[in-house]
Order: C-alpha cells, then sequence, then structure tokens
C-alpha cells in the first residue's frame, strides 16, 4: 500500500511538473535574466547631457565634459568604457544637487 502511494504521488508529481513546463514554452513564457543589463558611462553621460542641459552632443566624449563643466561628474571623473553602478549613480546624485544650489543660490562648492 505505502509503495502504491508512493508511485501514485511521484507520478502526478511528474506529470505536474512536465504540464507546467509545456504550458510555459507554449506560451512563450521566459524567466528573468540572473544579470542585469549594464550601462556604460559614456552612454549615461550622453543621456544624462541630453536631459539635464538640453544639448545634443555628437559623441560621449563631448557629452562627459559639457556634465564636468557643470561640475557633474562621478569623483574619479567619467570613464567611458566603465558600467554605471549604484556609487557611481550616488556621487552623480550628489554632483547634480550642488550644481542646482550653485545655478539657483550662488552656493558654489
Amino acid at each position: 500500500m505505502k509503495r502504491l502511494v508512493a508511485i501514485i504521488l511521484v507520478m502526478g508529481f511528474f506529470f505536474t511538473t512536465s504540464a507546467a513546463s509545456v504550458s510555459s514554452a507554449s506560451t512563450g513564457e521566459r524567466t528573468a535574466p540572473i544579470a542585469q543589463t549594464l550601462v556604460r558611462e559614456g552612454d549615461f553621460a550622453d543621456s544624462l547631457s541630453q536631459v539635464l542641459l538640453g544639448r545634443n552632443s555628437t559623441n560621449e566624449m563631448e557629452a562627459e565634459n559639457n556634465l564636468a563643466s557643470t561640475g557633474i561628474a562621478p569623483l574619479n571623473g567619467w570613464i567611458s568604457d566603465y558600467p554605471v553602478t549604484p556609487t557611481i549613480l550616488g556621487e552623480l546624485e550628489d554632483r547634480i544637487g550642488a550644481a542646482a544650489d550653485c545655478e539657483l543660490h550662488g552656493q558654489c562648492l
């Protein structure tokens, strides 16, 4: 009797998991990737320059220079091929706030 119950449980588990995998494969569902997409600092600087300064740069170096001239740059400067990390975002947030204070109140660091 225990053997029959064990076989029924195993078969039930097998059919349940195989039905779920067929269902997800037929609907085209995909699991989320584990790794996040990396954004290069150069690409981020180009987008940031367009949003904050309203300037369409011809290349990422020009965008980085435009931002740096207004005081917006990571502590180690812009490194085009490095990925944007949470630390870099925090540094940029601080620098954007400082640049805004400078522009509005003349309190430049």
